[in-house]
């Protein structure tokens, strides 16, 4: 017999999906309508309660910073000025700027380094002082705890990011990381009371 020849065209929908209880489990894992908007709005709120706290230290950390004066080793700011160098010629280039471009900021990108590194290694200084005058320590459980966290995002063992850490000298970092967000909610505590 003959071949029949069935065209299909394509159909535009252009109506947004029905947002309705059916959706909402298409979705994910909702129910209901309400249980997903719960879900979007709890999504909001913590994301403006990040950029929020982080606005916050921001402030706190630029008055601690302010009513400490003291010199730094020079070589420390080198190093971390080289450091934010990068990862802002690396964040430019990654956003499309193009290299050439890059390479025409790169003394107001050199001075902004230099300028951010000086304040970053007072703040580090001033943050390790104030966690040795605290006390504050990274205990087993906090940094199993991070551990566990790092080896659910990357999809692999603790012990994998044990080793991994371990071999790249950043066991350190991690565990500075948890006694540095000691430090900042101690200095947010502070600032809240002060302003209340």
């Amino acid at each position: 017999g003959g071949t029949v020849r069935v065209e299909l065209k394509a159909l535009k929908i252009k109506e947004t999906p029905l947002l309705n209880d059916a959706f909402a489990r298409i979705a994910g894992p909702y129910d209901s309508l309400e249980a997903l908007k719960q879900a979007v709005r709890k999504d909001l709120e913590q994301r403006a309660r990040a950029s929020q706290r982080q606005a916050l230290e921001g402030q706190a950390l630029q008055r601690l910073e302010e009513g400490w004066r003291f010199e730094v080793p020079t070589t420390l700011v080198a190093s971390q000025a080289r450091r934010n160098l990068k990862e802002r010629a690396l964040e430019l280039l990654q956003q499309g700027v193009p290299s050439a471009q890059v390479q025409e900021q790169a003394q107001a990108l050199t001075d902004r380094a230099k300028q951010d590194a000086l304040q970053q290694v007072r703040l580090f200084f001033i943050l390790r002082r104030i966690a040795a005058e605290e006390k504050f320590t990274a205990s087993v459980e906090e940094l199993e705890n991070r551990l566990e966290t790092l080896a659910a995002r990357l999809r692999t063992t603790v012990e994998q990011v044990r080793q991994d850490l371990q071999a790249r000298d950043l066991l350190e970092e991690l565990a500075w990381g948890i006694v540095r967000t000691k430090v900042l909610e101690l200095i947010l505590r502070e600032a809240q009371v002060e302003e209340s």
